[in-house]
């Protein structure tokens, strides 16, 4: 995706007031959903009869049906740290259908070394049944005070 920053242009009262800053606004020549409408048409309906499949619980299928609009989440990046086994292409690959960049790690180390490189504003931590290295925890902290969320997957001991 091409990003294009565009100074605003302001008049010399603008510039010359006090409190005012130039902004920068971006602007994308994809074909994504437009800004700040992440969400599909349905979201927040609980009664959707026009769709044309529904599955075995009653719930309507295809991506449009989904809360998140397919692209919106452009520029959000998320790490996934898994030390639990098991196949994450399909999650990875419907993250990267909604915009998102993901970064998938499998041990602690690099974990704790991509947490720190400030390049993802979400955590996802999939946890096995022992930490390995005694700087996780404090790796975590860190992310998390710098404002990083963290989604813990926290069914197995010791998290």
């Amino acid at each position: 995706v091409k990003m294009n920053y565009k100074m605003k242009k302001r008049t010399v009262k603008q510039r010359t007031s006090s409190k005012k800053r130039t902004v920068k606004q971006c602007t994308s020549s994809s074909t994504t959903s437009p800004p700040l409408q992440q969400y599909n048409e349905v979201a927040g309906k609980s009664n959707i009869s026009d769709a044309n499949e529904y599955d075995r619980y009653g719930n309507p299928t295809g991506r449009e049906y989904d809360l998140g609009r397919d692209g919106a989440f452009m520029g959000f990046n998320i790490l996934i740290g898994q030390f639990y086994n098991f196949d994450m292409q399909m999650p990875i690959d419907a993250l990267k259908i909604k915009g998102f960049q993901v970064k998938h790690v499998t041990t602690e180390d690099e974990c704790i070394t991509e947490l720190a490189s400030n390049r993802y504003q979400i955590a996802w931590i999939i946890s096995s049944t022992q930490i390995r290295n005694s700087k996780f925890i404090s790796a975590l902290t860190a992310f998390h005070s710098a404002g990083g969320a963290i989604f813990l997957f926290a069914d197995n001991t010791p998290y």
